[in-house]
């Protein structure tokens, strides 16, 4: 249970040296920088503008965004990420004339991509609404009002057919309606009307659903029109093409535009560090938190940077909120990972790391419980753990899933299954002894529960709060050992009556301790022993263990036996393979992934309800955290 311990650091240093500092401190990634808390000359850090370096970053980002489209490199999955030493980070970061160019040029190239796409959608929506007058032999222009008719060109609904003739009839000899061509949902025409009549004839078509084509300044039949602008999109087109030649030819420039976000990733981080420090008009005061040890390291870093400042260490004040980090043994490391993607503990609490890394171990092998399949996962997880070099978060799941298969080969190996073959058990076959199995499943979960209670109890005797761990934990221990016991008979029934009356007698009398009134007390503690149900479900909750371990096997043997069907002929050995080969693969994954995702279910709800304390802010110094690359010194 190791919650590292903490320093407050106070640095005061000549605001001259406060980027060389703030770079040497970055380097180092040992300091958790803290708003400062100076009563005297509280003015902030007027420096770079976090603002101005966002752009740039979001600049290089949109530039490698549009670059990736263009990017036909294959590119593997497992490979590490270059490695890259500070000289050269810093000598491509500050030769920004080329890379600006190089920006520019990407930039004008994808504005000049968007003004073509919209041009061809353009050209493409007028080609659509020229199309049903494609039969209008006469040219658009002529389309216009004399002094005694009127013209209208346009298209009614297709199903007005009908209704075009009765409106035809009703003005015999005042119009004349030419159709051009009928769509699925459309009838184009022409129609001329004697000037008289106009008004009313055009509300007679309008009723049908009439929409006049607006000739604008279109010249020459529909057909010229339209060729025309067929033209226009395959002028467009070429254009797109060199456009995206160009684009193309600018692929080379990815790898300085990679290290380019890294930088001024880096350095926004740093400049935003800045708002959190105060200064003077000659100096500058950072405030912060390492973990102790490292005290002697940071003062020689600073040493190298400049000889004029002051710095102090100091342990937290009481009550005092400090950053929160979890120092564990190796072995242990991975699982801090779990602790991460719940909350950090509360800064006077316990780090569950190592409390959780067994019950994790033996649950995430019971779930996949195919030896073969221990093999692959351990396999897999160490080959890229040493050939992509993870850092963060996905190095300590990689380091969970290799230790989780390990326990699934030791869990295979008891249960007897291999690649769904079922070979001798070790101990028993589940697929034979279900009721096995799904008792051995619920004892470990009624251990786990037990464990978490028994911790919690632990925690309140440490800070002196015996009550809560008599009556609140150790109480429930006591009731929880006793009920099974009454199902033995014999010895163990006595035990266990006596357990259980001691265990339901202490819970009725001290659990509404906090209420006011002998009655509100009596009900409080009766109310309390109700929560008996909900460690039922909890314990029930480890059944999951059993059916996701069986899911395993049954899903494992379908794939065998699909493939098994196949043989016979030469090419159906083909075909068993590939079956048996994405079968299991499928099965592997989806396995391992419920397995993590269960597992840490458990953990959660039905182990750190009993004592886990949560509030405490991450620790996150200062560092170089590079997207793209690793730093080689």
């Amino acid at each position: 249970m190791a919650i590292a311990k903490m320093k407050k650091l106070s640095l005061i240093a000549l605001q001259k040296d406060r980027d060389g500092l703030l770079k040497a401190l970055q380097r180092m990634g040992s300091v958790h920088i803290a708003k400062g808390q100076v009563e005297e000359h509280p003015v902030g850090i007027t420096g770079n503008c976090p603002a101005e370096t966002e752009q740039k970053l979001s600049e290089i980002k949109a530039a490698l965004s549009f670059l990736n489209k263009y990017d036909k490199s294959k590119k593997s999955l497992l490979s590490a990420k270059p490695g890259i030493g500070m000289a050269e980070f810093n000598a491509i970061a500050q030769n920004g004339s080329e890379t600006d160019a190089v920006i520019g040029r990407i930039k004008s190239i994808d504005e000049r991509l968007i003004a073509l796409r919209s041009q061809k959608a353009r050209i493409i929506n007028r080609i659509g609404a020229l199309k049903p007058y494609v039969k209008f032999d006469a040219p658009l222009e002529a389309v216009q009002h004399t002094q005694n008719t009127k013209a209208y060109l346009g298209v009614i609904h297709s199903n007005a057919g009908d209704a075009l003739l009765k409106i035809c009839d009703k003005y015999q000899g005042l119009v004349c309606v030419e159709k051009l061509d009928t769509a699925m949902e459309y009838l184009s025409i022409f129609a001329v009307a004697h000037k008289r009549i106009a008004a009313e004839f055009l509300n007679d078509l309008k009723a049908v659903y009439f929409s006049e084509f607006s000739i604008g300044e279109y010249t020459g039949t529909p057909k010229d029109v339209i060729e025309g602008l067929e033209n226009e999109i395959l002028q467009t087109d070429r254009m797109m093409e060199k456009a995206e030649e160009e684009a193309a030819a600018l692929v080379k420039e990815k790898e300085p535009l990679k290290i380019l976000e890294d930088y001024y990733a880096t350095e926004l981080e740093r400049v935003r560090a800045e708002d959190l420090l105060f200064e003077t008009e000659k100096t500058f005061c950072l405030e912060g938190w390492i973990i102790a040890g490292n005290e002697k390291r940071i003062e020689d870093g600073i040493q190298k940077v400049t000889g004029r400042y002051y710095i102090d260490f100091r342990d937290p004040l009481k009550d005092e909120p400090f950053p929160v980090a979890l120092v564990n043994e190796r072995i242990f490391r991975p699982y801090e990972a779990v602790i991460e993607m719940y909350a950090m503990p509360d800064p006077g609490g316990v780090d569950a790391t190592k409390l959780i890394a067994p019950f994790y171990f033996i649950f995430f092998g019971m779930m996949v419980s195919d030896a073969g399949y221990g093999i692959v996962l351990t396999l897999l997880s160490v080959f890229m753990l040493k050939k992509l070099k993870p850092a963060g978060m996905f190095k300590k799941i990689l380091g969970i899933v290799a230790t989780g298969g390990i326990s699934t080969l030791v869990w295979g190996a008891l249960y007897g299954g291999w690649f769904g073959f079922e070979l001798p058990a070790l101990w028993f076959n589940p697929m034979k002894e279900p009721m096995t199995a799904l008792i051995l499943c619920l004892g470990l979960g009624f251990v786990h529960v037990l464990t978490g209670l028994f911790i919690g109890a632990v925690i309140c005797m440490r800070r002196g709060q015996w009550a809560d761990a008599v009556f609140d934990k150790i109480l429930w221990i006591v009731l929880l050992v006793g009920l099974p016991m009454l199902a033995f008979g014999g010895t163990l029934a006595s035990v266990g009556t006596y357990l259980s009356i001691i265990g339901v007698a202490g819970i009725l009398l001290t659990n509404g301790r906090s209420k006011k009134g002998i009655l509100k007390k009596f009900v409080g503690g009766f109310a309390s022993l109700y929560g008996i149900s909900g460690y039922l479900s909890d314990v029930l909750s480890y059944s999951r263990l059993f059916g996701m371990g069986l899911a395993t096997g049954v899903i494992a043997m379908v794939f065998n036996t699909i493939a098994g069907l196949l043989t016979g002929q030469w090419y159906g050995y083909i075909f068993a393979a590939a079956i048996f080969l994405v079968g299991h693969a499928f099965n592997i994954g989806v396995n391992a992934l419920g397995a993590y995702v269960q597992s840490c279910r458990l953990m959660y709800i039905e182990y750190f309800s009993k004592f886990y304390e949560v509030g405490g802010k991450p620790y996150k110094p200062l560092a170089l955290k590079l997207k793209h690359y690793r730093l080689e010194n």
